[in-house]
């Protein structure tokens, strides 16, 4: 890997940064290959399943998991399985709503089962439908996802990558508020279908940058958002749209706790030098945050 961006400091060895990095490269390699396809929703024939659709599923895995006592991890992961099992269904053709509860609920099972120190009692997710589905039923649809998606459960969500990135930035701002935020944003991110383009990394480094647009620590964007490209092998633009993407969807979700911000522009600053009218006919940026895309970095 590339030099970092980063420069070293007395307490902090540039081994310890290239161990978070090959950290951060070895979790994202053993995700690739399990990340929902993010076009799987695209208009077809076929299904007329929608991101909204999607959405109210994320939401029911969720409160779900909360009515079960399960981690919020669990419910992430549960989103992962659905995305990709569901997928597969939908290039068959339509899925009822009864089946997409149904799928979502064993997913959750599934989930619980590898991640979880709690299992959802069958007996309970019989009454959650209605006793409509019996539990040979979730028994024979457990094994049919996990054939589909064979059997490959571990999958490293945007959580893992926190504390990696962290130790990627040992001088960055850092207290409660802070990772309460992050985490927040993270948790936030499980819902939104156009943020499945994003690989958990990013997603982890753009709740970062968001958490610190959120509590006023508009240096620690324009300061680290190079160092966090090269830790994600991403692109700082790519980092600035997720989080942009993020701040977005939070104020579509929650428009009274967006107003009741103090700051009244909830997305990052425009660097100074960013305000400067487009060279030989580039368009304006799309969105403030791409303001903040800077050279590509080494990776």
């Amino acid at each position: 890997m590339s030099t970092s961006p980063i420069s070293t400091g007395a307490d902090y060895s540039e081994g310890e940064r290239g161990r978070a990095a090959h950290q951060i490269a070895t979790l994202l390699a053993q995700e690739s290959p399990l990340h929902p396809n993010p076009t799987y929703l695209k208009p077809s024939p076929l299904h007329t399943m929608t991101p909204h659709h999607r959405e109210r599923v994320v939401k029911y895995i969720n409160e779900l998991a909360e009515d079960f006592g399960l981690l919020v991890q669990t419910g992430g992961l549960a989103c992962n399985y659905f995305d990709r099992y569901i997928a597969t269904l939908l290039r068959k053709g339509p899925v009822s709503k009864s089946m997409m509860q149904m799928v979502a609920s064993t997913c959750l099972l599934l989930a619980a089962k590898f991640f979880d120190r709690k299992l959802p009692p069958l007996s309970e997710l019989e009454t959650v439908h209605s006793g409509s589905v019996a539990a040979q039923q979730f028994a024979d649809l457990e094994a049919d996802i996990l054939a589909t998606i064979n059997w490959q459960l571990h999958v490293p969500m945007p959580h893992a990558f926190v504390q990696p990135l962290r130790a990627l930035l040992p001088d960055a701002p850092c207290h409660s508020v802070i990772d309460d935020r992050i985490q927040f944003f993270i948790d936030l991110s499980a819902y939104g279908y156009e943020l499945l383009k994003y690989s958990p990394a990013e997603i982890s480094a753009g709740a970062l940058l968001a958490a610190w647009t959120f509590s006023d620590e508009a240096e620690a964007v324009q300061h680290y958002i190079a160092a966090l490209a090269w830790g994600c092998c991403s692109k700082e633009k790519r980092l600035s749209d997720c989080a942009n993407a993020l701040i977005k969807y939070y104020q579509v979700c929650f428009p009274d706790a967006a107003k009741s911000h103090k700051q009244n522009n909830l997305f990052m600053p425009i660097p100074d030098k960013a305000q400067e009218e487009p060279r030989d006919g580039a368009a304006s940026p799309d969105s403030i945050t791409d303001a903040l895309a800077m050279p590509d970095g080494p990776c």
